[in-house]
């Protein structure tokens, strides 16, 4: 299977790579030498940076968001043993599990070890699809999000909760991977060294602020254009 993986992708003139860690992947299993890294575009009016978000957010419950979805239920009923001394503090606790699939044996061990230690009242298993505004307004409203993937997944997620000044634990490549752009984010295996109080603790503001400069940079759509115009007049020129 690895043979034909590379003569398919051996058959493209260029690959471009969303980030540096796919760029490493293709020549460490395939001899593939990446010579773009461009990041997608995307919309800059969700990444507006507004102090105002954080003072309103951390009014009342910690909210804690476990991601990204169903087929890692095995990972949220392990984080969940992580993290259970946080229940005793005014937190919330959201798994996200509105796409992807688990077995019904697991949706219910998990849903049984969330009402354990949080209460009806504070669990929620989120199991509905969200329009991209309310998409938006869930992760404005998390304060801390954990995501155990230890393959690239799920950046968007990631990059919006870094710029609405979530505290972000992260494992594999997506730690890598915003770990190189200089985003200051935990391990996932932080959560069994950290104390109930450091886990919950917010960035400061000015870690806050440097995270969503940092991704608003990394993001923004004139230095995604520039890129690509370099790309196209590169293998222009390579004809």
């Amino acid at each position: 299977m690895l043979f034909f993986k590379k003569r398919v992708i051996n058959m493209y003139r260029e690959i471009v790579c969303l980030v540096s860690e796919d760029k490493n992947d293709l020549y460490r299993f395939y001899n593939y030498i990446i010579r773009f890294v461009i990041p997608y575009a995307t919309d800059e009016n969700k990444y507006k940076f507004c102090d105002g978000v954080y003072c309103e957010k951390k009014a009342g419950y910690t909210n804690i968001l476990l991601g990204n979805n169903a087929w890692k239920a095995d990972y949220y009923i392990r984080d969940i043993e992580c993290i259970k001394e946080t229940s005793l503090k005014k937190t919330s606790l959201t798994c996200m599990m509105n796409y992807g699939n688990c077995s019904l044996d697991k949706f219910e061990e998990l849903k049984s070890l969330g009402i354990q230690y949080w209460g009806k009242d504070r669990f929620f298993l989120l199991t509905d699809f969200l329009s991209i505004d309310n998409y938006y307004l869930l992760l404005k409203k998390t304060d801390i999000y954990i995501c155990s993937w230890e393959t690239q997944t799920g950046l968007s997620a990631i990059y919006t909760c870094l710029v609405y000044g979530v505290k972000c634990f992260l494992d594999g490549a997506n730690y890598n991977i915003v770990r190189e752009l200089g985003c200051i984010v935990f391990k996932i295996t932080d959560l069994k060294i950290l104390s109930v109080e450091e886990i919950i603790m917010p960035l400061t503001m000015e870690q806050k602020k440097k995270n969503a400069a940092i991704i608003k940079e990394w993001l923004n759509n004139d230095r995604i254009n520039a890129m690509w115009n370099n790309f196209y007049s590169v293998i222009n020129d390579d004809v």
